[in-house]
């Protein structure tokens, strides 16, 4: 059982980075499409931690530039065979990224069923709610890179 356990383990170390990673990497790509940037308009706008950027930026541009973050944060968490410190450090940004995304669940309107009350939440609510997992998955892929990095410079 134990090379059961094992083989396991180690399959899912493997899918939970580069899942991880893949997901980053692809919905930050989406960003730079306009469709994209308008379905995640009224997200950035309804944000206390963000709807600032607004501000300085268009929309298009405060899509990309969150976009090019979501994209390196990915390769670096991609790149753990590598360097395991910056992937530990990409991880990092990806618990920043997520829980920042997960507050849109309390900051953005229409999160509930139109007509229904909690639990029953709507499509874009349903989007967002993932994010709680992936925060999971980047406080084990930080902290798995940072005690690789930790035993290489022993």
């Amino acid at each position: 059982m134990d090379d059961l356990s094992t083989k396991f383990n180690k399959a899912g170390k493997f899918v939970t980075r580069y899942a991880l990673a893949i997901v980053l990497i692809w919905v930050g790509s989406l960003k730079f499409f306009t469709y994209e940037v308008e379905l995640i308009q009224g997200l950035i706008s309804n944000s206390p931690f963000i709807s600032w950027m607004l501000a300085i930026g268009s929309v298009t541009g405060v899509a990309a530039f969150i976009g090019t973050i979501e994209i390196i944060t990915g390769v670096l968490i991609a790149l753990r065979p590598v360097n395991a410190r910056l992937s530990a450090i990409g991880s990092c940004i990806a618990i920043s990224i997520f829980t920042l995304t997960a507050t849109f669940l309390l900051t953005t309107p229409g999160m509930i069923q139109e007509g229904m009350s909690f639990p029953a939440l709507s499509f874009t609510a349903q989007f967002v709610a993932k994010d709680l997992i992936l925060i999971g998955a980047a406080i084990w892929t930080a902290g798995e890179a940072f005690g690789a990095a930790r035993q290489s410079a022993v």
